[in-house]
């Protein structure tokens, strides 16, 4: 096994952060001071596994050498060491991997677990507050975020480590709970093409699509003389952001509503007094509209009014660096390599 980090020595650590779409690699050199050797963006689709993914990795920036540990992130559940990854396809296996590429230490985290721990790391010009109100020390904190999926993770305090215990969770998998008639509509139609409706089909790069095509061939919903073309994601999120489609525009403010309700709706069952962050792929992409009030509005509007002053006292971020699960996953490597692994 592998000594903990001494002040004079460093350690070479292989860190990802995997989603369905991308695995974004990095290597690092950490001690006292963190050195980043070398990075690299694979697309998921191009490779069978991680493993072959690593193999392209490792092969040449580094000349073969092998890194004391490596720590993936990736986006599903783990159990023991092993995630069948949601979306992307692949069995992430610690273990396998060890063996396969020889490397002493091996961690598989899911991906918004990582992004727990990033958070933590997170320096102000990172972070936009959306309910700028003072973070409560040692209380709970939660994050989510919408990209190829919903995640989403707690955050308690532990003493003997002085630091937070991030726990993941599949809370994208729960079931979606409208508030209205629209989101009542929307969960209907969804529910008529799935079976089911979660909180995934919503809030993530594809339910912005789902909405959008809600909105344009829902009865109630539709609007005559307005154009309606077949929209991908990022075509709906420009037009949204650019004022240039009112439907698009509207898809994009339903989805933030939903998100701001869904936020707030974390922040009430662990009384994240020390704050809840918004992450994901998504959020930065829509950061202009996020500004002018609609996720605040729906985290702040909750059903039962008598909340209304507890949900005022929650911190509210939107985190805007895309590597924070990168970052989060380096902080874990760097525990593991310290024996306290959590």
């Amino acid at each position: 096994m592998l000594s903990a980090v001494s002040r004079e020595e460093g350690h070479r650590v292989v860190v990802a952060d995997i989603g369905g779409t991308n695995a974004r690699v990095q290597y690092w050199e950490v001690g006292d001071t963190d050195e980043l050797l070398h990075t690299h963006t694979f697309a998921t689709k191009d490779f069978p596994s991680l493993e072959s993914c690593l193999g392209v990795f490792l092969k040449d920036p580094m000349g073969g050498k092998r890194p004391d540990a490596a720590c993936f992130a990736v986006a599903g559940p783990v159990e023991d060491g092993v995630c069948m990854m949601t979306n992307a396809g692949w069995k992430v296996d610690e273990r396998a991997i060890a063996a396969g590429l020889d490397i002493p230490l091996v961690g598989v985290l899911n991906d918004f677990e990582a992004v727990g721990y990033g958070v933590q790391g997170l320096t102000e010009d990172s972070l936009v507050a959306l309910n700028k109100v003072q973070k409560v020390p040692k209380a709970p904190c939660v994050c989510l975020g919408p990209g190829t999926g919903l995640g989403e993770a707690l955050m308690f305090w532990e003493e003997s480590a002085q630091s937070y215990k991030v726990h993941p969770t599949e809370g994208g998998h729960v079931g979606f709970a409208p508030r209205g008639w629209k989101q009542r509509a929307l969960q209907a139609s969804v529910e008529n093409q799935h079976g089911f409706c979660e909180m995934e089909h919503i809030l993530s790069g594809s339910g912005l699509k789902r909405i959008y095509d809600f909105l344009r061939t829902d009865p109630e919903t539709h609007r005559q003389g307005i154009e309606t073309p077949d929209l991908e994601p990022a075509q709906i999120s420009e037009a949204g952001l650019n004022d240039t489609n009112q439907l698009c525009r509207e898809s994009v403010d339903l989805f933030l509503s939903i998100l701001g309700a869904e936020a707030g709706n974390m922040g009430l069952k662990v009384l994240a007094r020390g704050g809840v962050y918004i992450a994901g792929g998504v959020t930065p992409k829509l950061m202009p509209r996020m500004k002018m009030g609609a996720v605040l509005e729906e985290f702040l509007n909750y059903p039962n009014k008598k909340f209304h002053p507890l949900l005022k006292k929650i911190p509210l971020y939107a985190v805007i660096d895309e590597g924070v699960g990168l970052l989060g996953t380096k902080v874990y490597a760097k525990r593991f390599l310290l024996g306290i692994r959590q």
